[in-house]
């Protein structure tokens, strides 16, 4: 089965400078906002931790362990 063939009609004018207009406002709305963004900082947040991985097979969920190893 094919689908169906759709015929192209044209936009009256008005609608498509009407839209047009639209287009051009959100992309300058979008250009003044990256433009206006404060640069940001991040930092790495790391806390050492030793665990070893027998001990964590003895524990009582050990079940879920094994289907899904940490180590």
């Amino acid at each position: 089965m094919q689908p169906m063939k759709r015929n192209c009609v044209g936009l009256p004018w008005s609608l498509e400078h009407r839209l047009s207009g639209y287009a051009l406002a959100a992309s300058a709305a979008g250009v003044g906002v990256i433009a206006l963004a404060q640069p940001t900082e991040a930092r790495i947040v790391y806390t050492p931790a030793h665990v070893e991985c027998s001990d964590l097979l003895k524990r009582p969920w050990d079940g879920w362990l094994k289907a899904h190893p940490v180590c």
